[in-house]
């Protein structure tokens, strides 16, 4: 878990660590990066290190919150617009930290990403609820579709090469969903 308080000095030296380690993660793999050189790249020592986080694991898990709380921010200081724009908002969030879930994809460790989600799900349950209302079950079975949804949008506009834009990953992911409704 991490143990970042609310005090500038801390949040800058978390995003520093953040900015480190998707800086590490363009020249190697997730496994191949110790404490030490994420440190050194994010230019903060070991101590601070162990002071805002235990461990690798929990550094992209803030940076899951951090991407799920930026969207949940949003919605609250400006509204909902539409569920739609709610969902472009998302998706580009998510397509510049496409290494984060590729990393957690190849780490087998998406389940930080659900844990995220569920931890700011007050924020994103009004994003949910443009749709209509619904249960705390049928809620829990949304969030968790997205979830794993997301991912798989994201790593198939990788390997086709990023072309999409939001607005068509949106639609490709909203088509699909129908899609799939239709055969179940």
């Amino acid at each position: 878990m991490y143990h970042i308080v609310d005090d500038q000095r801390s949040q800058k030296s978390a995003r520093k660590l953040v900015e480190g380690l998707e800086t590490c993660l363009a020249r190697k793999k997730y496994e191949e990066i110790s404490i030490s050189e994420l440190c050194e790249t994010a230019g903060v020592g070991r101590a601070t290190f162990y002071r805002l986080f235990d461990n690798m694991t929990d550094v992209l898990y803030f940076q899951c919150s951090e991407v799920i709380r930026l969207v949940a921010d949003a919605v609250e200081r400006d509204g909902i617009i539409s569920l739609h724009q709610a969902m472009l908002d998302f998706i580009n969030e998510w397509m510049k930290r496409r290494k984060l879930l590729e990393t957690l994809q190849i780490t087998n460790q998406l389940e930080l990403l659900h844990r995220a989600h569920m931890e700011n799900i007050t924020s994103l349950r009004k994003i949910i609820e443009t749709v209509g209302h619904m249960d705390e079950i049928q809620e829990a079975y949304v969030v968790g579709l997205l979830t794993s949804a997301l991912p798989a949008l994201i790593r198939v506009w990788t390997l086709r090469g990023e072309r999409e834009s939001a607005e068509e990953l949106y639609l490709c992911m909203k088509s699909s969903a129908s899609m799939i409704g239709n055969l179940l």
